[in-house]
């Protein structure tokens, strides 16, 4: 990254790297690592992005059409030695052959105000994505795996309280709030959700190797489906930290919980309301090695299918020139079903002009309609510097659920290739061109083939 300094204004010209996964011209999550990136220096630190460019698609599941898109974005970083505070922002101006739409609209602010005993921290975020437009990463819920029209939209808040940071007891205390909506889409299993959450931790350091928790947590969902579901679930629970001996240490876990659930019948009379008790615990022994650590898991999670079982292996270790983080094991559910699960995070570089990425998520779950789940997030990435002033990049994403016994097993493969170059000192051009397809229950449905290419601005200073 280089800068050219014009009186108080700093113009930073950074490459583009042109992921096909992400076509939209008002990207702003680059702006967000830039100021987490220049954080640590402290002060005042703001930053604008401005973009333009066309995006052309074509399938059976898009009219052939193209979109011309301009979008600009700002990020506001202020930090002192107890305060940070954020705040960012962006839209995308849209022209196409329905006319001129403002879409992709996000917002987000962030205050941390800290003391040498407490954090107090806020954070309220708002932001709308459309559904053809998302990447793997980018899923929240499970059918929007198959989902091509429609948009997202998603709002939250929480407020943090830690107490206690350098005593023998302390507390941490969170209370939040979210709501997701969705519009223009005919999935019915894509419905408004606002979800509650209110959890306390009570921290006992009993000795300088031992500490015990107590906790308690109530989460109250509202779900906007056919049978307005309204569910709590209450959790009160204990858990111990201990550090055996300096290579040894032990989590352990052990909680109650309740779930009610109240929804309209399928037939015309009162709301039936329905209760859960069950037990979630969990265990885990962790050995430090000379490089990362080791780690053996067992945990029992309790959910209104009934409980499921997951026992893993973990290792983490630092690679020449990267990072791994990896675990493996099997989940077995109340029916007595068993399936793999694992997760993967690799970060390599590969030589002094190419990086690759890696991450693997298979988890269980239950879905919208209290079935259990396995779901599967890949992603790939390989990035390659051609030049000092060019570079490129391919990317894979895969998406999968899978319905353990009933249908719904929907697959999700997007393939991307991307090109930047720097045109000047100051201006960026990037180019992509990525291809979704879409699977349900086995058959090939949606294919949809997207085109891109942008111009990029960025402005940065610090007074």
């Amino acid at each position: 990254m280089t800068a050219v300094v014009r009186g108080r204004m700093t113009v930073w010209r950074r490459p583009l790297v042109a992921g096909a996964t992400v076509l939209s011209v008002g990207c702003f999550c680059a702006g967000s690592l830039a100021l987490a990136q220049n954080n640590e220096a402290g002060g005042l630190f703001a930053q604008i992005d401005f973009s333009a460019g066309l995006i052309g698609r074509t399938g059976n599941a898009a009219s052939e059409d193209v979109t011309a898109r301009a979008g600009l974005s700002f990020g506001l970083n202020s930090t002192t030695r107890n305060q940070v505070f954020r705040i960012r922002g962006g839209a995308d101006l849209e022209l196409d052959r329905n006319g001129v739409d403002l879409v992709r609209p996000n917002a987000s602010l962030a205050y941390l105000l800290s003391s040498r005993t407490a954090d107090l921290s806020f954070d309220t975020a708002y932001s709308e994505i459309e559904l053809d437009n998302n990447t793997v990463d980018q899923i929240e819920v499970d059918d929007e795996v198959i989902a091509n029209i429609g948009r997202r939209t998603s709002a939250s808040a929480s407020v943090r309280l830690v107490t206690g940071k350098d005593a023998l007891f302390g507390t941490d205390t969170l209370l939040s709030w979210s709501r997701r909506d969705y519009a223009d889409t005919i999935n019915p299993n894509l419905f408004a959700s606002t979800t509650t959450r209110a959890e306390t931790t009570l921290r006992f350091d009993v000795t300088p190797t031992a500490r015990l928790r107590l906790t308690a947590s109530q989460v109250l969902r509202d779900d906007e489906d056919t049978l307005r579901t309204d569910r709590t679930t209450t959790q009160f629970g204990v858990g111990a930290d201990t550090q055996i001996d300096p290579v040894w240490s032990l989590s352990a876990d052990l909680s109650t919980v309740k779930i009610e659930t109240i929804r309209d019948p399928l037939v015309p009379g009162p709301r039936v309301t329905t209760s859960a008790d069950g037990l979630d615990g969990a265990f885990q022994l962790a050995r430090a090695l000379e490089n990362g650590n080791l780690t053996f898991g067992l945990r029992r999670e309790f959910a209104v299918t009934g409980g499921r079982t997951v026992l893993d292996v973990g290792r983490s270790m630092t690679l020449r020139n990267g990072n791994l983080a990896a675990s493996l094991g099997v989940v077995r559910f109340e029916n007595g079903e068993t399936s793999p699960v694992a997760s993967l995070s690799l970060n390599r570089q590969l030589t002094p002009t190419s990086v690759l990425n890696a991450s693997l998520q298979r988890t269980a779950t239950v879905n919208a309609d209290d079935q259990d789940t396995l779901r599967t997030r890949l992603t790939l990435g390989y990035d390659q510097q051609i030049n000092e002033a060019s570079r490129w990049n391919i990317n894979l994403g895969f998406a999968d659920t899978d319905v353990q016994g009933g249908t719904g097993d929907n697959q999700r493969i997007d393939l991307g290739v991307g090109y930047s170059h720097a045109l000047t000192k100051d201006w960026d051009l990037s180019a992509g061109l990525n291809q979704r397809l879409i699977y349900q229950d086995g058959v090939r449905g949606t294919s949809i083939t997207t085109l891109s290419l942008n111009v990029e601005r960025r402005f940065l200073f610090r007074p």
